[in-house]
């Protein structure tokens, strides 16, 4: 499958991290999603039922990120993807890539979760 739809660049605020302290205070995150699907009824129909919401699946990431808190970036990419295999059959594999940007002074620890839907 190499048709896909990108989510990137997704500014989120959250309490993520292994310590109290580092939960303490919302942190910004950098998500960025990557899904396969079909999307060739959509690219002919060029109607939305056909295809993914993007919008729709912006508004829900936010709201996991903000309601829900993990220690660990891993936990909070798997919760993405449960949602996104759950919310739309079409969807046959996803990638979710999430950063701290503000962690470290010199560089930007990331997370890349890959999963593709079991038949």
């Amino acid at each position: 499958m190499s048709d896909c739809i990108e989510l990137k660049n997704i500014r989120a605020l959250g309490h993520y991290g292994v310590t109290e302290h580092e939960r303490s205070k919302p942190q910004l995150l950098m998500i960025d999603i990557e899904i396969g699907l079909d999307l060739s009824k959509a690219a002919d129909s060029d109607a939305l039922a056909d295809t993914l919401d993007y919008s729709k699946l912006h508004k829900q990431v936010l709201e996991i990120v903000s309601n829900k808190s993990f220690k660990l970036l891993e936990a909070l990419a798997k919760s993405i993807i449960d949602y996104i295999f759950v919310a739309d059959p079409q969807v046959q594999s996803t990638s979710v890539r999430i950063a701290k940007p503000e962690k470290l002074e010199s560089a930007t620890p990331a997370v890349i979760l890959r999963r593709a839907r079991q038949l």
